[in-house]
């Protein structure tokens, strides 16, 4: 994934479909690395920890900020996070001077 300079915060999500209707079993882990610093500057992205365990917190991504209930991925290049797929997350904003991308690697484990 990437996310260009100036784009905004991407609302809170997970990466699976359908997940309001069901609280599914785990079944993915991912594995996000970024090939550049992920910072303020550069931007990040923000998890909800456990947030997969209750399908009742899809759309209340706001609560996880008021109740300060997220980790911020910052990181240096070549880093490695681990989470639940089903975990709730989402892109903070690229404030970077450049134009450059925030390119990011995902690894899937099924």
């Amino acid at each position: 994934g990437d996310h260009q300079k100036g784009a905004q915060d991407i609302r809170w999500n997970n990466s699976m479909d359908g997940w309001k209707n069901h609280l599914a079993d785990a079944y993915a882990l991912c594995v996000f690395i970024p090939l550049i610093d992920l910072d303020d500057e550069t931007g990040y992205t923000q998890f909800w920890p456990a947030s997969h365990q209750s399908r009742g917190l899809a759309g209340f991504g706001p609560v996880a900020q008021i109740t300060e209930s997220v980790w911020n991925g910052k990181c240096s290049a070549g880093d490695a996070i681990w989470y639940d797929y089903r975990t709730m997350h989402r892109g903070m904003q690229n404030c970077s001077s450049s134009k450059k991308l925030r390119p990011v690697l995902q690894i899937l484990f099924k």
